[in-house]
């Protein structure tokens, strides 16, 4: 018997993993997602690093001290002038050749409504302008609080202390959204898989149905050895991409968002996602979930394949399944 099943199963594995489009698909839908996803992202990067070079003109003289660590945290690469004659017609000169993008201008107004000037050659995006714009009110705010003497704690949103009822700890807010990313994206992976091998079982069936190749293999074996082999063949196919395709993930994880935070410092949430990567005893529940799934729904999809004749019925018989 096992014989059978095992003979059933290098055929089925083995003539799947040679095909151009295993070879293909198991290459390609990493690659086509690494491109989609971190492309433009890094390629926004590089072209958004010339555009944060300014220069900050600061006739107050007090707002250095406040500004300067938010504009490090948005990402601005900051250059502090001192006031002087004709110092913004040189401020202009080195925008227009290009050394920076633009200048910040801050004086008595900026503490008094926290009104700023920004001189640029390129128009920055709404979200940059807003989050400029609060720095620039939040250190004027805080100035003239340190000034009259108020408490300036209050700037930074206070504080407020989660307690309990019960005995478990509360939950990082983050934590739990990059947990369920994690979760939503391994769950697509196992529907869409699932999906997509369940039906190429259903074609082999089918396949060898209509082409009356079954019925030679049939009176060597038992028809149940023929469809375990081809279940327990396909789903190892799936295994192997599935297993390629999150070790590529998790490299890309562990390698990639390193460098693409530095690239983008506004990006530091994804830190959290690197955070909330599985590790082996999830990923053994994960393989689990997945075996059981396919296992299920392979041998539905294969009794669908028996008993169509055909292409259409099959694609007709398959919609409750589907649901």
């Amino acid at each position: 018997m096992w014989r059978n099943v095992r003979a059933v199963i290098r055929r089925e594995y083995v003539e799947r993993v040679r095909s151009k489009s295993f070879v293909f698909g198991t290459i390609a839908v990493p690659a086509l997602m690494l491109v989609t996803m971190a492309g433009p992202i890094i390629m926004a990067a590089r072209s958004e690093s010339d555009e944060r070079r300014i220069a900050v003109l600061d006739r107050t003289g007090v707002l250095e001290e406040r500004l300067e660590p938010s504009l490090v945290e948005l990402g601005w690469n900051s250059d502090w002038v001192a006031p002087g004659p004709e110092v913004e017609r040189n401020l202009r000169s080195r925008a227009g050749a290009g050394e920076i993008s633009g200048f910040l201008v801050l004086d008595e107004s900026t503490l008094s409504d926290g009104y700023a000037t920004f001189e640029t050659t390129n128009r920055p995006s709404a979200v940059r302008v807003f989050t400029l714009q609060a720095a620039i009110t939040r250190a004027a705010m805080e100035e003239r609080l340190a000034a009259s003497g108020s408490a300036q704690e209050i700037l930074s949103g206070g504080e407020l202390a989660i307690q309990m009822l019960s005995d478990a700890p509360g939950a990082d807010p983050d934590e739990e959204g990059a947990q369920f990313a994690v979760a939503f994206f391994g769950a697509m992976i196992i529907y869409m898989v699932i999906l997509i091998y369940s039906v190429a079982v259903m074609r082999a069936t089918l396949e060898e149905k209509t082409s009356r190749v079954v019925e030679i293999v049939v009176s060597a074996m038992e028809p149940w050895h023929l469809l375990l082999g081809k279940i327990i063949g396909v789903g190892s196919v799936s295994l192997t991409q599935l297993a390629i395709w999150i070790s590529t993930g998790v490299l890309a994880a562990m390698v990639g968002l390193p460098t693409l935070i530095t690239a983008r410092p506004d990006l530091t949430g994804l830190i959290d996602l690197q955070d909330a990567l599985p590790g082996l005893g999830l990923l053994s529940l994960f393989v689990g979930f997945f075996l059981f799934g396919f296992f299920m729904f392979s041998g539905i999809y294969a009794a669908v394949g028996a008993m169509c004749n055909t292409d259409e019925e099959a694609n007709q018989a398959q919609f409750p399944v589907i649901f």
